[in-house]
């Protein structure tokens, strides 16, 4: 249903938009991505790439930014990261850059758990599948709503779009162009962003001793349906490195703004972070200092540690991803 509106009707919100259209733009965290990038707090934004570039990593970290320097709430529905649980430790992990892994120096105590513990609970919802049935997405949605009367959530996540329980169809591409505009319609109405993650197609036909470029929008399946329906568009993608001799995946990371929507939040464009896989947290270097997104939960450092080439090697080097 559609209603006709005037513009002497609305005069008083076209005036605000003049006055405070970018007043309501929110930091990731990061002043290099900011350049690109920001979070308009009604809207949506879809983060893709590869397996293992840290996209859920990524996403992880601008929620706690907005939650530490705006008190937003959140609800996550990510049942590829694991257990509530799991998914919980995860975001601790980030904000702390202490770890759940007792092999790790950075092993998290339990008084560092305590004291953590509030701020997450005040800003962190996770929903979790109770059998082998995922959400579908009118299940989603009723969820959302009900967060945001409960739980006054100020984002929701998805991750990814594969997880959600999908009705048959014959064309992935027609689907899309019905799902993704009531996906955008319920963060207007609900008056939240709302984040959605998923997957490109694993690059295949490459020729010898070439390495994958960064994918495009096209490369998720359904293709071009997404770049047209998406507000914001990102790609996350991590660049190669040999070590050892052997060619493996390296902690620096593009961020590729692909689409932004509307133009007040920012710019395509690239936008390079660091990932410091021991602390769970992403990074940026401004003439040569590196910074990281400020947390009161988090010891001062003011450098990533980097495994040696000899502890690279013997350990999994994706698996933090």
């Amino acid at each position: 249903m559609a209603v006709i509106t005037r513009l002497f009707d609305i005069n008083e919100k076209v005036l605000k938009l003049r006055e405070n259209s970018t007043d309501e733009l929110l930091s990731t965290g990061f002043k290099t991505l900011d350049n690109f990038y920001t979070v308009k707090p009604t809207g949506t934004t879809i983060i893709y790439g590869y397996p293992k570039m840290g996209k859920t990593e990524f996403l992880f970290q601008l929620l706690i930014s907005l939650s530490l320097n705006y008190g937003k709430k959140h609800l996550i529905y990510s049942p590829e990261s694991g257990s509530a649980a799991e998914i919980y430790s995860a975001i601790i992990h980030g904000l702390t850059g202490k770890t759940f892994d007792k092999r790790y120096h950075n092993y998290i105590t339990e008084e560092e758990y305590f004291r953590v513990q509030p701020f997450v609970q005040d800003h962190f919802i996770v929903a979790e599948d109770t059998d082998e049935q995922g959400l579908n997405f009118d299940e989603y949605i009723k969820l959302v709503k009900n967060c945001k009367k409960d739980y006054k959530i100020a984002t929701s996540t998805i991750d990814n779009w594969n997880d959600i329980e999908h009705e048959s169809y014959s064309n992935v591409s027609d689907y899309l162009k019905r799902k993704l505009p009531k996906w955008n319609k319920l963060a207007l109405t609900q008056n939240i962003h709302s984040f959605l993650i998923c997957h490109a197609k694993n690059p295949i036909g490459l020729k010898n001793g070439e390495l994958p470029k960064a994918p495009t929008p096209y490369e998720i399946d359904g293709g071009a349906a997404w770049l047209q329906k998406a507000y914001n568009m990102i790609c996350i993608n991590r660049d190669y490195i040999e070590l050892n001799g052997d060619v493996q995946l390296g902690n620096e990371v593009d961020v590729i703004i692909q689409k932004v929507k509307p133009r007040i939040v920012g710019k395509t464009g690239i936008c390079k972070l660091d990932y410091d896989w021991i602390r769970k947290c992403y990074s940026e270097t401004i003439d040569g200092q590196i910074y990281y997104i400020e947390s009161p939960y988090k010891e001062s450092y003011k450098a990533p540690t980097k495994p040696s080439a000899a502890i690279q090697s013997a350990i999994n080097y994706d698996a933090p991803f």
